[in-house]
């Protein structure tokens, strides 16, 4: 891959949430900030959140590892 800059090596390219290996669609979209320090916000539309996984996408992949993840302001039934 050929990358734009050399200052985007080892970012995060993309991420998505996953419900087994399917991509669940977006409710909204929000960014904030240019730049280094963007922010982007998601918000998905789910009754639970179990079984769901996060995928990251980086440029320059330096190790893989698995870690506990906690979706924050998640209504449940």
């Amino acid at each position: 891959m050929n990358y734009a800059s050399p200052w985007n090596r080892g970012r995060l390219s993309a991420w998505d949430v996953l419900d087994g290996e399917r991509r669940l669609s977006l409710a909204s979209e929000g960014t904030t900030g240019e730049g280094e320090g963007v922010t982007v916000e998601r918000t998905y539309r789910r009754r639970t959140v179990e079984d769901l996984s996060l995928r990251l996408v980086v440029l320059e992949a330096v190790e893989s590892k698995t870690f506990e993840f906690e979706f924050r302001d998640v209504e449940l039934p």
